[in-house]
């Protein structure tokens, strides 16, 4: 049996790392030992239900081939100054990829209960948390040369007895009183805790503030794209409608099996350019990110090969909907040193292409 994932994560998250990302989210070591130790079974756990059908399956896949796994080098300086806030946004994309709001939500409060941490920083913890687990998930399967979708769903299965412990582990953990350093007040404002002196803890409600309603807004928009799938690829069933429709001279639209499939496709594509483009910080990343961004074009085209006409409305509201986000990232890579010369030429292809394929 492979080693624990759980273990191989944990031993990742050190004190030293630990400690930076206590600064980052305005919180005690031991309130974001606790919570990231929580979280990391939970996480693994949760993957266990993802794999059990195909597309989710495809969509961890996806986003664990994504992740930079070379962040494991240096994960100590991807956290130090500002450098966590892209850090997190990446981890940010990838939940909006694999959860609905009600998941996230059940994460948060996962995180909270028995830490002691806000939900804000709760919140900022899960998309640091979740790089790191995706990480380690894609070196295990590239180290043993198994980086494909059935091995992950074998990984997972032969890791479901380890995960179980470490979840059942981890539920029965209750913080004692003396171990918190940060009391919390009645509010929820992270800068309203009262700091022990010992522990340098910088308090940043302000950029807490902005990180939390970034999330929620990627998480409602994702909400409206999943909304939006749902009502365009079910019959509705409202009282009055077929009637409607057939007063109108309007066919009802269904989608086949196949349509159905080719849709979520795309949007787990599209979900994985965001979140690449995000992650790309430097000269180094962007580099490293050109065979994702580029694959990603290819996959575009053989997706719009296989998409029928039935279904092209929908998918161009999909493209639409995720270019503006993409643009924004685009326009900050714009000013990394090099960056338009490294990732330009394969943006504006891939760029083209979502526009003349799908709109």
């Amino acid at each position: 049996m492979s080693a624990s994932l759980v273990d191989e994560t944990n031993d990742q998250i050190n004190d030293k790392l630990i400690n930076l990302i206590s600064r980052a989210i305005s919180a005690s070591d031991s309130q974001t030992k606790v919570a990231a130790e929580t979280l990391v079974p939970h996480f693994l756990d949760s993957f266990l239900g993802v794999v059990a059908n195909k597309l989710g399956a495809e969509a961890l896949f996806q986003a664990v081939t994504s992740q930079d796994d070379s962040i494991l080098e240096d994960l100590n300086d991807q956290l130090v100054e500002d450098n966590y806030k892209s850090f997190a946004n990446s981890g940010t994309f990838s939940l909006n990829s694999l959860y609905g709001i009600r998941r996230i939500q059940s994460f948060v409060d996962t995180a909270s209960t028995g830490s002691g941490l806000s939900h804000s920083a709760a919140s900022m913890l899960l998309g640091i948390v979740l790089p790191i687990i995706l990480a380690v998930i894609k070196r295990k399967l590239v180290t043993e040369n198994t980086l494909n979708t059935p091995e992950l769903i074998n990984l997972f299965h032969e890791q479901k007895e380890s995960i179980a412990e470490s979840l059942s582990a981890s539920l029965s953990h209750v913080p004692e009183p003396e171990d918190e350093l940060i009391t919390p007040v009645v509010s929820d404002d992270v800068s309203s805790y009262n700091v022990d002196t010992n522990t340098e803890v910088e308090a940043k409600p302000t950029v807490s503030r902005t990180l939390i309603i970034l999330l929620l807004i990627s998480i409602l928009l994702l909400f409206g794209n999943q909304l939006f799938l749902r009502l365009s690829t079910e019959p509705m069933n409202l009282p009055g409608a077929e009637l409607n429709r057939a007063t109108l001279g309007v066919e009802k639209k269904t989608f086949t099996t196949a349509e159905k499939e080719s849709l979520e496709a795309l949007k787990v594509i599209l979900d994985s350019v965001t979140s690449t483009l995000s992650t790309i910080t430097n000269p180094k990343t962007a580099k490293s990110k050109l065979p994702d961004l580029a694959q990603y074009a290819d996959d575009f085209d053989r997706l719009s090969q296989k998409m029928s006409a039935n279904v092209k409305p929908e998918a161009a509201a999909l493209v639409t909907s995720s270019i503006p986000q993409m643009e924004v990232y685009y326009e900050r890579i714009k000013k990394i040193p090099g960056g338009q010369i490294i990732v330009g030429p394969v943006l504006d292809d891939l760029f083209k292409k979502l526009v003349n394929t799908f709109i």
